[in-house]
């Protein structure tokens, strides 16, 4: 999977959304004004533009009325769109809010509870294995079948909700599965077109809704042919606003059919264990409970499940057997029913393994680099595992999901514990106060051990406590990282970046300002950022400035959108703007990110050597640019 191709095939599939409801509000316009153009309200409007005359009795229907179809046109869109927005900016806190509405529960990092546990470190594995920030884990508390999904509108603001029924049905492998097959959504895009397909189809509803109140409306006035016809209205109105949630329904179900196979096949690809996903499938296909959730919103988000989540004939999802028979050609035709035995802490410590870590220097080049940006393998989940086990050891049972612990760990972060360390925690306590120093000499000390890749799986962790964060706690936590960040007068790269993160996260109206933003296929629109963020890129990497400016010419050369619009910098600007510059490339396609990335891999890889410091650095880069890159394949 290209995974910058499948960003930019994503936004073409919502401008296809957007034409195909589009398509319907045009309809639902037309037929209401047809329904009120038949029970006389044209004529009542003919009426009163000319005076009070009433028409003629043999007068016939005028189909034609300007004035009318104005009215219901403005009408229409007004409701529906109105409608939407609001659905939208109700569900404006991403993945958690679309979990909250089903009946999600938030699991702490802290929980004692087996099954609870399996599921918070699968998902941990899965986002340190594919460079994803750690999406909030929900369980669905109250329901017994097996079931998933995943929902957000990007990974900042990512959400993995998973049934109860599931986390206690499943094994380990099995659940790997459905939880791989989510993170493939996370990846390829989906859940930013699945989460606007909610908006909409609230809209239509609405419609039904009001064509409901002029039946109650009419029907609760007796007298008079205006309320009878007010009655006829309504009713016509429901019908065409329940067609209108039927259209929907099928253009959900569409979308959901035609991606569900690419993400078990991912699933597949990600724990080349084509038996766990193989196996969860069957489970669904045994007993009365299957993968049905019942939550009254449920129908709202069934598009977005794992498996076909509600009894209607909308068939949201592909057929069972053929999802089983498509990962495991071989399969006999049978189904499992659940598993009985529950897991223990003891299961899962064996499960995982003991996290023995191959260490070794892998040898990449810049295409290779890029190749790997959201592209999971069975080595990636692998070291995904090996790396929270290692974590684990280093921190204990450390929950960081707490804006206490995260305020911490990311002041850990930016400290350098190689350059004169015992002056940075006295500046640290003439900042803050001795307890916050001496918990942050705590962590840097346990995370000493880390390899720069684990302390970036470290970031990753804490991105669930990151999203707790109050509105005056998020500004005095950004003030204080800065100023640790500056203490000495200057600014790494590795700071800037970490800050960039920090900033990109707590942004709430840059992300919705993104959201709706269309990306521009034109590099020399952003000439000067890009071309900024490589000279520092080279300058980081050069000895002198001779030397960068020649790798960042070699660098540019190489990339066929760049090579035509992008020259050195006409201002140098401090790594202190990085956070702004990187912002201002939020507005280009996937396919200028991609060519950045790669300009950027030439660069950090020319020296045809790749540490695990070098590699971190790029996934920093890469992860600034809105794609995750695994970590560095080991020997």
């Amino acid at each position: 999977m290209d995974f910058f191709s499948s960003q930019d095939q994503a936004r073409g599939r919502t401008k296809q959304l957007i034409a195909l409801y589009f398509v319907a509000m045009v309809a639902i316009i037309i037929s209401i004004y047809a329904v009120f153009v038949f029970a006389g309200f044209g004529q009542a409007i003919y009426q009163s533009t000319q005076g009070g005359a009433p028409p003629p009795e043999s007068t016939p229907i005028r189909w034609f009325n300007p004035e009318l179809f104005a009215a219901v046109a403005i009408g229409v869109i007004a409701v529906i769109a109105g409608a939407s927005i609001f659905k939208i900016k109700s569900l404006g806190q991403g993945g958690a809010a679309v979990a909250k509405s089903v009946g999600g529960r938030a699991l702490d990092q802290s929980t004692t509870d087996p099954d609870e546990r399996k599921l918070l470190n699968i998902v941990e594995e899965m986002s340190i294995a594919s460079g994803v920030p750690m999406p909030d884990v929900f369980v669905l508390q109250d329901e017994v079948g097996i079931n998933a999904f995943a929902a957000g509108y990007d990974y900042n603001d990512a959400a993995i909700a998973v049934t109860k029924g599931a986390i206690q049905q499943l094994s380990r492998d099995e659940l790997q599965g459905v939880v791989a097959h989510e993170f493939s959504h996370v990846l390829s895009g989906d859940m930013r077109l699945n989460i606007r397909l909610i908006g909409p189809l609230f809209g239509l509803l609405v419609i039904a809704f009001l064509g409901r109140m002029f039946l109650y409306s009419g029907a609760g006035r007796s007298r008079g042919k205006n309320q009878g016809n007010l009655a006829i209205v309504g009713i016509a109105i429901m019908v065409i606003g329940y067609i209108g949630v039927i259209f929907g329904r099928l253009i959900q179900a569409a979308i959901s059919r035609q991606r569900e196979y690419l993400a078990d096949a991912s699933a597949v690809q990600f724990t080349r264990n084509p038996e766990g996903i193989a196996d969860a499938l069957r489970r669904l296909g045994y007993g009365a409970n299957g993968s049905k959730v019942q939550h009254a919103h449920a129908e709202d988000t069934a598009h977005m499940f794992f498996a076909k989540a509600l009894s209607s004939s909308f068939a949201t999802h592909p057929p069972l057997p053929k999802r089983i028979k498509a990962v495991l050609p071989n399969w006999d035709g049978s189904f499992l029913p659940p598993r009985k035995e529950r897991t223990t802490a003891s299961d899962e410590k064996k499960a995982t393994g003991g996290g023995q870590k191959s260490r070794g220097q892998g040898m990449m080049d810049a295409i290779t680099a890029v190749a790997a940006v959201g592209a999971l393998s069975q080595d990636s989940v692998r070291q995904g595992i090996e790396q929270r086990i290692r974590i684990r050891r280093c921190l204990g049972d450390l929950s960081l999901d707490s804006p206490a612990a995260v305020k911490i760990t990311f002041i850990a972060l930016i400290l350098d514990p190689e350059n004169d360390f015992p002056k940075q925690i006295e500046w640290l306590e003439s900042q803050t106060d001795a307890e916050l120093a001496s918990s942050v000499r705590e962590r840097v000390e346990a995370m000493a051990q880390l390899s720069a890749s684990e302390r970036f799986a470290v970031m990753e962790l804490c991105h669930p406590g990151l999203r707790k964060f109050s509105s005056s706690e998020r500004e005095e936590f950004v003030n204080l990282l800065e100023k640790t960040a500056h203490r000495d007068g200057k600014i790494s790269l590795r700071e800037a970046l970490v800050l960039h993160v920090v900033h990109r996260q707590f942004d709430e109206k840059g992300a919705a300002k993104s959201r709706g933003k269309s990306l521009t296929n034109n590099a020399g629109k952003f000439a000067e950022p890009i071309s900024q963020l490589l000279f520092l890129v080279a300058s980081m990497e050069a000895g002198d400035e001779e030397s960068a400016k020649t790798i960042f010419a070699d660098s540019i050369e190489k990339q066929y959108l760049l090579s035509g619009s992008i020259q050195l910098p006409t201002d140098m600007v401090p790594l202190s703007e990085l956070s702004g510059i990187l912002t201002q490339l939020e507005g280009a396609s996937f396919g200028i990110r991609k060519q950045i990335l790669s300009a950027a891999a030439h660069i950090v890889l020319s020296d045809e050597k790749t540490t695990d410091r070098e590699w971190t650095f790029l996934r920093l880069v890469s992860l600034s640019l809105g794609a995750p890159m695994p970590p560095l394949a080991e020997e």
